[in-house]
């Protein structure tokens, strides 16, 4: 414990002293993490956290996750430090799949129901699609059926997603996020979902409650197709 504070920043020193340090793998970030007292600290190489800060910054202004706490690069490495969200992840709530699916819904759906012009960050379409044509030599067929609609979390799977018995409590692991199509979050959503409870047959609960109106089956495809 005592060896893995000293390796922080002298900023974030006193959150570590606060309450000790342990490891964590609660969300799906590539980064390492560490659970100091209330907050959460990632730690990657120099620079690769700097997208998650601003979109750190971004989700706490929208409502959907906690402010930045601290960001700085030091000895060659990254370290962003947020408070921890009330409740929990929503793989701790896989024994009510049902209010899961809708409070899923429900969430991703107040997410894309904000001001995309609060996120100058607007590549997301652009990321997928250069990766697609990297890994397959080709350009994704439909692509142009793409829309920058809504303001993204990028990896919209239950460990990012947390839940209290109210329902839903914030956003963690934003790196992947900004302006873009909102049919890559409903993937990744229905994907987790399917992946975790084994089953999907709760998928059409989850987009009811994210409601009908705003799927389009084409763009769903070509985000399908991309991820």
């Amino acid at each position: 414990m005592e060896r893995e504070s000293l390796a922080l920043p002298p900023a974030l020193r006193p959150l570590a002293r606060s309450g000790g340090v342990e490891a964590d793998t609660v969300g799906r970030s590539q980064a390492r993490v560490i659970r100091a007292g209330a907050y959460y600290i990632k730690i990657g190489p120099a620079g690769s956290l700097e997208r998650s800060a601003r979109l750190q910054e971004v989700f706490s202004r929208i409502g959907m996750s906690r402010p930045l706490t601290h960001y700085e690069t030091w000895q060659g490495r990254d370290y962003l430090a947020v408070e921890a969200l009330d409740g929990k992840s929503g793989i701790c709530w896989l024994d009510r799949p049902h209010w899961l699916a809708e409070k899923l819904g429900q969430a991703v759906r107040a997410l894309h129901e904000t001001d995309i012009s609060l996120c100058p960050i607007r590549d997301v379409n652009e990321r997928a699609l250069a990766l697609y044509e990297q890994e397959n030599h080709r350009p994704c067929p439909g692509a142009d059926a793409l829309n920058k609609d809504v303001i993204l979390h990028g990896d919209c799977c239950l460990p990012n997603v947390f839940f209290d018995e109210n329902g839903f409590t914030g956003f963690i692991d934003l790196g992947e996020g900004g302006v873009g199509d909102r049919h890559f979050d409903l993937y990744w959503a229905q994907w987790s979902m399917g992946y975790n409870l084994g089953t999907d047959k709760y998928n059409a609960r989850f987009l009811d409650a994210y409601g009908r109106d705003a799927v389009d089956p084409a763009r769903m495809a070509v985000c399908t197709e991309l991820k």
